[in-house]
């Protein structure tokens, strides 16, 4: 684990009141944006005034921070902690196994269901071309019909009406727009990090399992943004009131 810094921290003042040293150790502790920022002073003055089992959990968050970085989950290159694409990648593998169910005919993509149409795998089935459908065309039910209709003999001469299809299992893809509210009222009910997580692995799973379908973001709180996918592991809550879903679903 990495050494916690030495230095003294800027909450230090043993010559102040209890209730400004408080003050300043609030002021310190929510200046931190990162656990490798947290000082020897600022582990004893939490001892001090909040007590042991305090002072444990910041030494054990420090810890899961030191682990998560060296297994190359977390970048601390920069001057915040930051999710690395593997963990975006675990998180996605980890969750929404089955995110679309019962999907209608539409454009090919990659989501199985259970009807007939435009697709990659065969069923083994070759129908007659409409003209319209695409033209997988099934060459050896197509050269039979021929012989049947011409006889045997080279060259074999083909026709439109001999031309037969490969019935494949239909695939799709889909568009989706996920909303995010922002809102001050998912931190303060303990919905936003769950919020979040799933749009992360939703995001993940649709970019790694469904590479043609569409999925948007858009926040919510006051206004409605469009978040682009990058962002989604930074992106936070609005300190304004305000839940604009009207503007979102605009």
């Amino acid at each position: 684990m990495r050494r916690i810094a030495a230095r003294r921290s800027p909450c230090d003042n043993t010559s102040g009141s209890q209730a400004d040293q408080l003050d300043a150790l609030d002021t310190r502790l929510r200046s931190l944006s990162s656990p490798f920022d947290i000082t020897v002073d600022d582990v004893q003055r939490i001892e001090q005034f909040l007590g042991a089992e305090a002072a444990a959990a910041l030494t054990a968050w420090m810890q899961l921070a030191d682990e998560l970085v060296a297994s190359g989950l977390v970048d601390s290159s920069g001057e915040t902690l930051d999710l690395t694409p593997e963990a975006m990648r675990r998180i996605g593998r980890r969750a929404l196994a089955e995110v679309f169910r019962r999907l209608s005919s539409g454009a090919l993509g990659a989501h199985d269901t259970a009807k007939a149409g435009v697709g990659h795998e065969r069923t083994g089935v070759s129908l007659p071309w409409d003209g319209e459908q695409d033209l997988n065309l099934d060459l050896i039910a197509t050269v039979t019909s021929a012989i049947r209709r011409e006889g045997r003999g080279v060259p074999v001469k083909l026709s439109v009406d001999d031309f037969m299809v490969a019935e494949t299992e239909l695939q799709q893809r889909t568009a989706t727009v996920v909303l995010l509210d922002l809102s001050l009222s998912m931190p303060m009910r303990n919905r936003f990090l769950a919020a979040k997580k799933t749009a992360v692995a939703l995001h993940e799973l649709v970019r790694t399992t469904f590479p043609r379908d569409r999925l948007a973001f858009v926040g919510f709180g006051l206004v409605a943004r469009e978040i682009p996918a990058a962002n989604l592991a930074s992106v936070s809550w609005d300190l304004d009131y305000g839940t604009n879903l009207q503007h979102a679903l605009a």
